[in-house]
């Protein structure tokens, strides 16, 4: 492997290449290695001989000589490693005290709510009060719609296995009380945040949908619109459709007129 500074005027015309003897060439910069540095004096990680100020350690039998010096070279020999004291020597890649250094070292970093901005890896920032307040909170305002009612639906598939004691088949508990635990316990964890996710699609919207369906315990050949009304529970659609028009009275009834104004929907095109 040859490096090559890219600024110099002569080498420019290296990186252009693209054929060289009937083969396709693709000349690239070096990679970044993603393996920590041991040092092959003291054999501990995170820094190299050339700053080494420690006493030697030998990297096959974990004594306090040289590894040139080492009689157990042969790979006959039992090896005795100098960082954890298992049976090979300090250079191996395979073993945990190695994988839990490059966890720590390599340690992915969440993006935050702008796309732009990064947190850096070895400064703290103070995080606005308001954040995690958002944080806290069920709704996912990263995510699409669509991967938000999918997470609520595996949160309420966990949540009705804890209460099928209660709401299922063989549980002695009136019908009426299995409603009032749907709408005190599951009911919230959908209906929160759905002024933002309740615009999606049909498709989307139906997930909610079939889940209150097999809640409801819907008989087979049964349509919805009976099941709902002998049951006097709402379906999806109307409860998305009553959060709008509650929303839509609020900003009725607004002081600032710039919130009205908001109501003026007649010159948008969903696109």
């Amino acid at each position: 492997m040859i490096e090559i500074d890219k600024k110099h005027d002569r080498n420019k015309e290296i990186f252009d290449l693209s054929r060289f003897m009937n083969c396709i060439v693709s000349v690239e910069p070096k990679k970044k290695s993603h393996h920590i540095p041991q040092c092959t004096k003291c054999q501990r990680y995170n820094h190299t001989k050339n700053y080494c100020k420690l006493s030697p350690r030998c990297l096959f039998c974990s004594l306090s000589h040289p590894s040139s010096e080492c009689e157990k070279k042969k790979e006959d020999t039992v090896k005795v490693c100098a960082n954890c004291g298992e049976n090979h020597t300090a250079n191996f890649k395979g073993y945990a005290y190695y994988s839990e250094l490059k966890k720590k070292r390599f340690k992915k970093i969440p993006p935050t709510m702008s796309r732009e901005i990064r947190p850096k890896k070895n400064k703290k920032y103070m995080e606005h009060p308001r954040m995690k307040s958002l944080r806290s909170r069920h709704f996912l305002f990263q995510m699409p719609s669509q991967e938000h009612v999918k997470k609520k639906r595996q949160q309420l598939q966990l949540k009705f296995q804890k209460l099928y004691w209660l709401l299922g088949r063989y549980s002695p508990l009136p019908i009426e009380n299995k409603l009032l635990v749907y709408k005190q316990v599951l009911k919230p964890v959908w209906t929160y945040g759905i002024q933002l996710w309740g615009c999606t699609c049909e498709t989307t919207i139906y997930i909610i949908q079939r889940f209150q369906n097999k809640v409801l315990y819907a008989p087979w050949y049964i349509r919805n619109d009976n099941l709902h009304r002998d049951l006097c529970v709402e379906t999806v659609k109307e409860v998305i459709q009553k959060a709008a028009l509650a929303h839509q009275k609020r900003l009725q009834e607004h002081e600032n007129i710039e919130v009205v104004h908001l109501l003026d929907v007649d010159s948008l095109l969903r696109i």
